[in-house]
């Protein structure tokens, strides 16, 4: 009768998992091990069962009841083997996987073998069974994992010979063909690794060649291509945080900032804990000039990676923009002390001394960066720049031409041969290389910032308005956009607007007195005393001893007739400034103003005592 119902309750499982009803086949098995507990064939089908349905921990637990019963049962060591797999218990999968080819040596176990060998690193050991087993070596499975390892070992012409055996072996071996391409990629050999990769592309649609074509592609300084093939990876794959990671990185190499910060966020929302991605997104802030955002940024990078050097410069790098030079170029120039290879370190440092300006020690810095990474298409733009600032326009052209010739779409570059012709009065040239730089990317606020100034210089300073504002609506986190804009509008004497756009900048940059004291005097300009009052009190409070602030107040007093203000200002520097020569030249302003305060009394009782309105 038992023997009856456990085959009935097989029977059903058997109807249950057929039709993929996994749960109640389990159910039907359980019954028939009420009947028979030791039933191997019960207890591995159960096993089999929650493997199916992923649940790793049941499965394993029934597989290792019949180890107890049957200790080489060679269906269940298989179930085990594969658990480890799933679980990345590699070294006890190995382990595992050697009794099970010890048990049953069959070339499928021989394969497996081989294949958790190679997951879990062990490449001598693989390597030493294959030569062992040469009878087995000719299959192409076995023959890759060969080459495979020799790659891991550093053995890469073994690895291509290999390779290149089992394409003749089976000419249409996609794996094969990959990794050879990869080992061409590896060794600089683009062109030939170019040829394999379009080669799989006639046959397969594989994101995995497009990824390698585009990183060909940038190093062949074709990024339109490069950008095409990563969007073709990640048609196919959008879920591989990497294929996003690229193309922001075709994206910004372009100068296309917009596009590149929505292809870095989407990798960090598929890969958050990747701190790359978050600090290739901080350093396109930084070239936004979006400091805020790129100091949040780094934050996350160095959450992730306390030690991410490139990080921790560009935090510097951002700290200089923000007005701490001084502290920022000393810091760095003490890191160059001990870390002589990054060139990203040298930039850095480049850049400060831009800002000072020391145009000739930025050079100098841009130079070495250029030694370690020569064809950097941002190293040379800004070291044509430095050399356009010190009016060598000629160097600055031959280098922007090499730039351009490398990828003719780099909006920068395009920007300074714009930059070039504009200050040699070319202004027809300027607005021409401007908006076609516009019409390859309308998002570049750059780009309309040199329209914008451009247009000023033809005298058209509606347009040139117009442009700024576009500028400012592009990056509104970018206070120098502002400060044009506001100059623009001073120069046009709408001093209203001039106010406005100065005040927006001091908003960004609270500290800045140079924004705070021209939106003063904008004010002062509209009539609007207030608020010019305002802003020249806020600026001397951040710098209470600038001279030429303190004098424009002053006069701004007196031609409201708030002498007594002015007088009593004048006097509490006079009696805090700590240099002799600023408190000679305020004493000056001090006479200056009480000599005709005096003079003023005088001619006003005269008139009185006369009737003589002249006097």
């Amino acid at each position: 009768m038992s023997d009856i119902s456990t085959a009935q309750f097989l029977k059903e499982a058997f109807r249950l998992q057929s039709e993929k009803h996994y749960k109640q086949a389990i159910e039907a098995l359980y019954k028939a091990l009420c009947l028979e507990p030791e039933n191997v064939e019960i207890l591995s089908q159960i096993s089999h069962l929650y493997f199916l349905m992923n649940n790793y921990e049941r499965s394993f637990e029934y597989a290792e009841k019949i180890l107890e019963i049957d200790s080489s049962h060679l269906d269940t060591l298989h179930t085990i083997v594969n658990i480890c797999r799933q679980n990345k218990d590699f070294k006890r999968a190995v382990s595992l996987a050697e009794r099970l080819f010890n048990a049953s040596p069959s070339q499928e176990n021989f394969i497996l073998y081989l294949e958790l060998l190679s997951q879990s690193g062990e490449h001598e050991k693989l390597l030493a069974l294959i030569e062992k087993a040469a009878s087995r070596s000719t299959n192409e499975r076995v023959l890759f994992l060969k080459a495979f390892s020799n790659l891991k070992l550093n053995n890469i012409s073994a690895a291509v010979e290999i390779l290149k055996e089992i394409l003749r072996i089976n000419p249409q071996s996609y794996d094969a063909r990959f990794y050879l391409g990869v080992v061409y990629y590896n060794r600089a050999q683009f062109d030939e690794a170019e040829k394999i990769f379009k080669k799989i592309l006639e046959t397969t649609q594989c994101d995995r060649t497009y990824n390698y074509l585009g990183l060909i592609s940038i190093e062949n300084y074709k990024i339109a291509d490069a950008i095409n093939y990563f969007q073709f990876a990640a048609k196919i794959d959008p879920m591989n945080s990497l294929y996003q990671f690229n193309l922001g990185t075709a994206y910004s190499l372009n100068g296309w900032l917009f596009e590149a910060e929505n292809a870095f966020k989407n990798a960090i929302t598929l890969e958050p804990q990747n701190p790359v991605y978050h600090y290739s997104l901080a350093y396109l802030y930084y070239q936004k000039s979006d400091f805020s955002k790129a100091l949040e940024k780094l934050e996350d990078t160095l959450a992730l990676d306390s030690g991410f050097n490139d990080a921790i410069i560009l935090k510097s790098l951002i700290c200089a923009k923000n007005g701490e030079i001084v502290n920022s170029k000393n810091s760095l120039l003490a890191l160059a002390e001990t870390e002589k290879n990054n060139d990203f370190l040298y930039y850095a440092i480049a850049m400060i001394f831009k800002l000072i300006p020391l145009h000739r020690e930025a050079i100098n810095y841009l130079q070495q960066a250029l030694f370690i990474k020569p064809e950097s298409l941002e190293y040379l733009s800004e070291l044509a720049d430095c050399y356009c600032e010190l009016q060598e326009y000629a160097v600055a052209q031959d280098i922007i031409t090499k730039v351009l010739y490398l990828n003719n779409h780099f909006i920068y570059a395009q920007l300074l041969q714009a930059k070039l012709y504009l200050v040699q009065g070319e202004y027809a040239q300027a607005l021409k290389i401007v908006q076609n730089a516009i019409k390859l990317d309308n998002s570049s606020a750059e780009a309309y910032k040199y329209q914008a100034m451009i247009f000023a210089k033809q005298g058209l300073k509606y347009k040139s308005i117009e442009s700024a504002k576009i500028a400012v609506t592009l990056q509104p986190a970018n206070k120098e956009y502002y400060v044009f804009l506001a100059g623009l509008y001073f120069d046009a004497q709408e001093y209203e607007n001039a106010f406005l756009y100065y005040k927006e900048a001091s908003l960004l940059d609270d500290a800045n007195v140079d924004y705070l004291y021209k939106a003063a005097v904008s004010a002062d300009k509209n009539n609007d005393f207030e608020n010019a009052q305002a802003y020249f009190s806020y600026a001397l409070r951040l710098d209470p001893f600038n001279n030429l602030i303190i004098y424009e107040y002053v006069d701004f007093l007196v031609r409201h007739k708030k002498i007594r203000q002015a007088m009593k200002l004048l006097k509490n520097k006079i009696s805090n400034v700590q240099s002799k020569n600023i408190e000679k030249l305020l004493r000056q302003k001090y006479d200056d103003i009480k000599a005709k305060c005096r003079m003023g009394f005088w001619a006003r009782l005269l008139r009185r005592i006369t009737g003589d309105k002249n006097v």
